[in-house]
């Protein structure tokens, strides 16, 4: 069992590749779902603020499990899912910045998923977390043809490089403005990590 939150949530990340792509039995799976719950609190604080569908915190052991359990449906085709990137160090010994891409393939199509997790890790389990996934980039990506209407190339691209330009023409407008607005009072996890010069 991993006790540094570096490794927890290296741990963490590598166990989510193992589902979307490991081509597990039912049985390693299963397994595979309980030691990634387990490397949570039992009463913990975790949460997608740019999740398509909302936010909605995930509390305990069970509804993280439950949320583990969706990601391969998520992600039909996937056959390589790794997790690539580094670990950040801050001033407050229990939290640490995972910034990595999950870099894989599906359907024949190479894709990234850029992720920052915000993790505080105490006494070797997630107690509080704010994982920030592109989720919106990298959906098309997985599709084996493309949708009536969708277009590829540069304005996949563009998504990355002006977030907002695309983010505004969208129905999550609202939401990503709210989210800008709210600061640090809103998510006091990330205002504990302002570096001091």
């Amino acid at each position: 069992m991993p006790s540094s939150p570096a490794d927890v949530v290296r741990t963490v990340a590598t166990g989510v590749s193992r589902l979307i792509a490991g081509d597990l039995t039912e049985q390693e799976a299963q397994g595979q779902l309980d030691h990634l719950a387990s490397l949570y609190a039992e009463h913990t604080d975790v949460r997608h603020p740019f999740a398509p569908t909302g936010d909605t915190p995930l509390r305990t052991r069970a509804e993280l499990r439950q949320h583990f359990a969706e990601g391969p449906a998520r992600t039909p085709g996937v056959d390589r899912f790794e997790p690539v990137g580094h670990v950040h160090e801050t001033a407050d010994p229990e939290v640490v910045i995972f910034e990595f891409s999950y870099v894989g393939s599906a359907n024949g199509r190479s894709f990234t998923v850029p992720c920052i997790f915000v993790a505080r890790v105490r006494d070797g389990v997630i107690v509080e977390s704010r994982d920030y996934v592109d989720h919106v980039g990298y959906g098309p990506r997985l599709r084996s043809t493309p949708q009536p209407g969708h277009r590829t190339g540069c304005r996949l691209r563009r998504r990355h490089r002006f977030p907002d330009a695309v983010m505004t023409r969208t129905p999550l407008h609202g939401r990503v403005d709210r989210h800008r607005r709210a600061g640090a009072d809103e998510y006091p996890l990330i205002s504990g990590l302002r570096t001091e010069k």
